[in-house]
């Protein structure tokens, strides 16, 4: 399957070589467009709250809740592993997997318990559902709050059905790390710069992937709906159908599929649990979606069953200099803040 993946990987990017090659055109307005997205849109609304869930989980503050143990219990999971889960479904989609992988590392958790709890810990955090989504992309932040909602139930419905399958009984307790106020801001700041550096290069990347699919979609319709799958920010901005968007969520996307496979490559999960989970999560949300729907009476006009594809984008001079600006800034906190190994794929991780 692997090797499978591998070729197929390899054909579509010599085919997006040669494209960038001849019709150079699409590839500079899609980066530009990709920039666009990515200073007006994401660093402004995740950033910040990056820095706070980074704090946070630098601090150990959830590990501190009383009865922890006993709110994990439903889900068969001890303190530790119901705070990571925690932390998953506010921390945004690659959280959960980065520290299901050094649980696994440090032998606290077997390689079948590891793989199933990444099939549930893969959420979208608050910041980007209700400001992104919500509040940037639909310009209404009460579908964000219905749609985070829905995407939430889903994952503890999840956590819920398959913590069934763990049937040993983890002894591990949480181990107490102090960190000062300051270094702990100076790390979370550095450690949500580079986590906002990846998902900006993501983007712009599959916008370039996405912008040649939608050229080529007039001739080869079925290039217009793949494009929804790809990744999910650019997936969610060419949507306006609050049930789409909500199966959008829950799939997450094929970038975050490959940087969630790449995570976890240590305890190698099944890319065949991962689409089945994300699959399952979707259609969860979707159907919650509904529910909140017609409980809270969202007017019919605020979605629509149509596929919006922005043909024209604001490329200003002032305006592309300021977000090519905010990248480099980004850029530098990552590599002046990040300790190298010395493998490749590890560094760019």
């Amino acid at each position: 399957m692997k090797k499978f993946i591998n070729t197929i990987l390899i054909m579509l990017f010599i085919v997006l070589g040669i494209l960038i090659i001849i019709k150079y055109d699409i590839c500079k307005n899609a980066v530009l467009k990709g920039i666009m997205l990515c200073s007006n849109v994401i660093i402004p609304s995740l950033f910040p709250f990056t820095v706070c869930v980074m704090f946070l989980i630098n601090s150990n503050a959830l590990t501190k809740i009383p009865f922890l143990n006993i709110l994990g219990k439903p889900f068969y999971l001890n303190s530790e592993e119901f705070t990571i889960f925690l932390l998953s479904t506010i921390g945004g989609y690659p959280i959960g997997s980065k520290m299901i992988s050094q649980l696994y590392e440090s032998g606290k958790v077997t390689l079948k318990k590891a793989q199933i709890m990444t099939c549930f810990c893969i959420n979208a955090g608050p910041a980007f559902i209700i400001s992104v989504v919500g509040k940037s992309i639909l310009h209404n932040q009460k579908i964000g709050i219905i749609l985070f909602l829905s995407h939430i139930i889903s994952s503890f419905i999840m956590a819920f059905l398959l913590g069934k399958n763990f049937k040993e009984k983890s002894k591990t307790q949480i181990k107490e790390t102090f960190i000062s106020p300051v270094d702990n801001f100076v790390l979370s700041t550095s450690q949500a710069a580079r986590a906002i550096l990846n998902i900006c290069f993501y983007i712009i990347l599959f916008t370039v992937i996405t912008e040649y699919s939608i050229s080529f979609s007039a001739s080869f319709p079925f290039l217009r709906y793949i494009t929804f799958f790809l990744e999910v920010t650019i997936g969610v901005s060419y949507l306006r159908n609050i049930y789409a968007i909500s199966f959008i969520l829950g799939f997450a996307g094929v970038c975050i599929w490959f940087q969630v496979l790449s995570i976890s490559r240590k305890y190698k999960l099944s890319i065949i649990y991962l689409i089945i989970s994300r699959i399952s999560h979707g259609i969860i949300s979707m159907f919650f979606t509904f529910i909140f729907v017609k409980l809270f009476g969202i007017e019919k006009q605020v979605f629509s069953n149509d596929v919006i594809f922005l043909k024209k984008q604001y490329f200003g001079p002032i305006s592309i200099s300021i977000s090519v600006a905010i990248l480099v800034l980004f850029f530098l906190l990552n590599i002046t803040s990040k300790k190298y190994s010395g493998n490749i794929t590890e560094d760019l991780l």
